[in-house]
């Protein structure tokens, strides 16, 4: 059963200055520990009755290691609750992340996600230090990954993918993979004007990408979503239930305010133009009129073949590029099906290869070899 999964904006106020932050103005409004206190046990009484006991905390900002004390505490009094299983995660730019720091994560069994983009020039182009002058916070980030390292905590990273560093990916991601990560994540700044330059460069990263993926995964290296997810899929006739965005269904972010949003990238600002996203406040809970559409109502996918295992129900992505929850944009569109492509031809490669890892994977059983459910769709070039 899939598990509730609570997400805590603990602060908007950042370090850094992206340039693709979806979290607009980082003014200082920060979470009170009551309200943090409140939102997890309402979520853990939700996750009793609902999903078996099973509840994700996510830790977000902001920076949310800004808001260190808030983190800490939530964190113990969630480790703390009976009749729950619950796993805790922190999304951080690691910036302020040090020796003790690192160790304290551990102690509480906070897992991490840390947001890099890669090599020196990609990542300070889009990931400078906030203020004046635009210093480079490359170096902050790495210490702290090196931290991270040390206690086993350096579990998954996230590269950012926009118009001013899609001609670097493919370089950027074989230097995340040498610090050693368990997954990199590939996201996309939907809400960027991508060119048709632009997606010409982006394509020749991705194939070349795949090669590397293959290479890297046969020889023990990180996993990627971004194929995987997609193979998986096509063996299995469908995108896993976890996978696929529930809108506010099977999880709902909280604001400082209390406000309630069906994901922690559409809080914003939490101000007047995010209003019409919020679907409940923690003193009345979540009202089901106010839940925005999920799935996609753009007819050009009602007849594409990716549509079982395509991203665009994604309401984040959608309302990045198009403005609309259910309506996904041409670039998201075109992402999916050359991804699409791209899985078939690594899965297929993997699979004739006879990896043992692979085997492992898909089937959760060693020694197996993997017969597909149904022909892997291609997608016209």
């Amino acid at each position: 059963m899939r598990p509730f999964h609570l997400s805590l904006t603990l602060t908007h106020a950042c370090n850094l200055a992206c340039t693709y932050c979806c979290m607009g103005e980082h003014h200082a409004r920060a979470m009170p520990q009551a309200t943090a206190e409140r939102a997890l046990a309402l979520a853990a009484e939700h996750a009793v009755d609902h999903t078996a006991g099973r509840l994700d905390v996510g830790f977000f900002g902001g920076e949310p290691l800004l808001a260190w004390d808030t983190l800490t505490s939530t964190a113990e009094k969630a480790r703390r609750l009976t009749g729950v299983s619950t796993r805790l995660q922190v999304t951080t730019n690691a910036t302020l992340v040090d020796g003790e720091r690192a160790e304290r994560l551990a102690a509480l069994g906070v897992r991490t996600t840390v947001s890099i983009d890669g090599e020196r020039a990609s990542h300070d182009a889009t990931r400078p230090r906030a203020g004046t002058g635009k210093k480079s916070s490359h170096d902050a980030v790495l210490r702290g990954v090196e931290a991270l390292t040390k206690v086993g905590l350096f579990d998954d990273v996230v590269r950012v993918v926009s118009p001013g560093n899609v001609r670097s990916l493919r370089r950027d991601v074989a230097f995340l993979a040498s610090l050693g990560p368990r997954t990199i994540h590939v996201a996309v700044a939907y809400e960027a004007p991508f060119g048709d330059a632009d997606l010409e460069a982006w394509e020749a990263e991705l194939r070349g990408l795949a090669c590397d993926h293959v290479a890297r995964y046969t020889r023990g290296g990180p996993r990627m979503p971004l194929f995987e997810d997609k193979i998986a899929a096509a063996v299995n006739g469908d995108l896993d239930v976890s996978q696929g965005c529930s809108v506010g269904r099977w999880n709902v972010a909280v604001a400082p305010s209390g406000r309630l949003y069906p994901c922690d990238k559409l809080v914003g600002e939490d101000g007047p133009k995010e209003a019409s996203r919020v679907v409940g406040h923690l003193d009345d809970g979540i009202v089901p009129s106010r839940r925005l559409p999920r799935g996609t109502r753009a007819k050009e996918c009602g007849t594409c073949a990716e549509r079982p295992r395509c991203g665009s129900t994604c309401a984040c992505a959608n309302i990045a590029e198009t403005s609309a929850p259910d309506l996904p944009g041409p670039t998201q569109c075109w992402h999916e099906r050359v991804v699409a492509r791209l899985s078939d031809e690594v899965g297929e490669v993997l699979f004739r290869g006879g990896d043992p890892r692979f085997s492992r994977w898909m089937r959760g059983e060693p020694e197996v070899r993997i017969e597909p459910k149904r022909r892997l769709p291609r997608v016209p070039s």
